[in-house]
Order: C-alpha cells, then sequence, then structure tokens
C-alpha cells in the first residue's frame, strides 16, 4: 500500500470519486484477485460560515454523497457548532456478516485548534474507506491563527501515513482524525494556556510554586505608580477573563473527545461481536489488536487533557478571587 495526494478541479472530482477516466483503477493481473483494500479521502475547503458551504457544485456534491454513501444528513452534521459524533453499522439480517459503516464526526469548534467535519463510509466487501474531511482553514494556514506549520489536511494526511499497522481497519481513518485534534488541543491547552496562565500567576505575585517556585513575591501597588497600578489591574482582569473563557470552552472540547472516544471504542466492540459470530475470532486478528490499542491510548490522551483543562480553571477562579483581594491604590 502507499499514500497518494493530490488536487482536483471541476469535473475530476467526480471522475475521481467514481474512479473513472484517468483515475480509473487498473485491471486485476488475476480475474480472481480481489482489489485492493484503501482510504479514499477527499479534502473540502469551507466556503461560507453558515451555512456550510463547498466550492462546488450542489448536484456534485450529492452525486458524491451518494456514489461514497456518505450519511444523509452529512452536510447538516458539519454545521454542527458545539461538536458531535454518531456511527451506523449495517449488517445482513440473513448471514449476520457486516456490510457496511458510517460515521460522522464534527470537532467542537475552536479556530485555534480546527474547524472541521468527518463524513465516513466502509464497505466491509471492498474494504474500502472513503470520505469527506471538510472545514475552515482544512487545506490553507489561517489567516487569524498561525500556530500550527501546516494546514490540518497535510497534518492529518502525515498521522494517516505512520498508521500503517491499522491501515485496514474500518475505523483508521477517524482514529487518525481525533488523534490530530487531540494532540493539537493538548498542545494548545498545555503550552500555550498553561503559558498564559503562568504569566497571570507571575503578574499576581501571590503563587511560588511549581515553575514559579524560586520567583520573589510582587506587590503590584509598591512597585508601580497609583496610575500605573491601576493600569496593570485592568490589563489584568481583561488577560485573566479571556484565559478563563478560552479554559471553559476547552472543557467543553474535551468533554466531546471524550464522547468520541467512547463512540469509537463501542463501534470497535460491535465490529469484534459480529465477526466473533461469524468467524470466531473477532478480536484476534492482528488488525483488530493494534486498532483497540490505538484506541484505547487517545482515550487516555483524552482523558488527561480533560483533567489538565479541569486544573486550569480550578487555578484561575482562584487567581480571579485573588485580584479581588488585592489593595486598590488610592488618588490620596
Amino acid at each position: 500500500m502507499s499514500c497518494r495526494y493530490g488536487g482536483l478541479d471541476g469535473d475530476e472530482i467526480l471522475n475521481w470519486v467514481t474512479q473513472s477516466g484517468k483515475y480509473a483503477l487498473p485491471k486485476p493481473q488475476s480475474p480472481n484477485k480481489a482489489s485492493p483494500a484503501g482510504i479514499r479521502l477527499l479534502v473540502l475547503e469551507r466556503d461560507y460560515y453558515q451555512p456550510p458551504s463547498f466550492r462546488i457544485k450542489q448536484e456534485t456534491y450529492q452525486a458524491i454523497e451518494k456514489h461514497l454513501s456518505l450519511p444523509e444528513d452529512s452536510l447538516l452534521a458539519l454545521s454542527n457548532e458545539c461538536g458531535m459524533s454518531t456511527h451506523a453499522l449495517d449488517v445482513d439480517e440473513k448471514t449476520g456478516e457486516l456490510k457496511h459503516l458510517s460515521i460522522v464526526l464534527k470537532a467542537h469548534q475552536k479556530f485555534q485548534v480546527g474547524n472541521y467535519g468527518l463524513a465516513y463510509s466502509y464497505d466491509f466487501d471492498t474494504n474500502v474507506a472513503t470520505g469527506i474531511l471538510h472545514g475552515t482553514g482544512i487545506t490553507q494556514d489561517g489567516d487569524d491563527y498561525g500556530l500550527w506549520r501546516a494546514p490540518a489536511a497535510a497534518e492529518i494526511f502525515a498521522h494517516i501515513q505512520t498508521a500503517r499497522r491499522i491501515w485496514a481497519s474500518p475505523l483508521c481513518l477517524p482514529a487518525m482524525v481525533m488523534q490530530h485534534h487531540l494532540l493539537r488541543t493538548d498542545y494548545f491547552v498545555t503550552v500555550t494556556l498553561g503559558n498564559q496562565a503562568t504569566a497571570v500567576q507571575h503578574q499576581l505575585g501571590v503563587v511560588r510554586a511549581g515553575r514559579l517556585a524560586m520567583e520573589q513575591p510582587r506587590d503590584i501597588a509598591k512597585e508601580l505608580s497609583v496610575r500605573q497600578a491601576k493600569v496593570n489591574l485592568a490589563e489584568l482582569t481583561v488577560t485573566m477573563s479571556g484565559l478563563m473563557f478560552d479554559v471553559i470552552w476547552y472543557g467543553s472540547v474535551a468533554d466531546w473527545q471524550c464522547t468520541c472516544m467512547t463512540l469509537l471504542l463501542e463501534v470497535q466492540g460491535e465490529i469484534e461481536e459480529c465477526m466473533k459470530s461469524i468467524t470466531g475470532d473477532g478480536a484476534r486478528s492482528r488488525e483488530m489488536r493494534a486498532m483497540r490499542a490505538k484506541i484505547r491510548y487517545l482515550a487516555s490522551l483524552t482523558e488527561g487533557l480533560k483533567r489538565n483543562t479541569a486544573g486550569l480553571k480550578e487555578n484561575g477562579q482562584a487567581d480571579m478571587s485573588i485580584v479581588c483581594l488585592l489593595p486598590c491604590p488610592n488618588m490620596h
């Protein structure tokens, strides 16, 4: 298996989706040889905020949605701002064999980390995964936030490239999208917000623990003139308010991530149970074990991130109470 990517324009999109024209698959050397398994992902930049819009014609999108067997509510789900996740597993009623899996993941919207969604389909007969990754700044760097070196789609592609052990798993693509979102969120909360919290505590001068263990206590009222002290306290209050807004929001992001990892664990369990009833080795295959291990790792990362965010929130609330107790310099 190999990884390839490229850009598509106009009619090329439908040709690529339907694997026709220059994108037609080569005929197998042996008539009995099955088509190779794989992941086919169409990345679409979001054109408008509300409603979510693609840079393609409506009929083109509808043809893509139908051909890729995407969930009918994909476009509506991708407009969700608070984050959502859902799945459907189609099983043959007569044989009990797995036929089709569909998943929709929409990130809890926060521009510093990513605003994107995945509409995904997996065919158990062909072992081919197809989907649409849609979002703002997904294929280009955001104009309003330059923390990340590459667009989200390029980073997700890199995650997929390094996940060879689970390429054949039905949950490879959703897991890699979640891994990307988790690692970005972990860095932003731990480093960016963590540094902001430390800077606030340094300004307050009342915390001398952790990285501030060797700092000397500060007294803003004595160090600065009356006017400077008042301006300093006003700016500090604004900074702390902004920090608490982000921390509380990322607490909700962590809740969404935990929900998504619970969903992936449930789907993995359903797949293993169905395979076990057919072949008797649902959880024993190498791919299944590797996928379950990956989901456990991501779930553990999610729980740690949630604890870290909760700790930042508690410390921030304590710092806000300290601001209320600081002496107010008077003009006399």
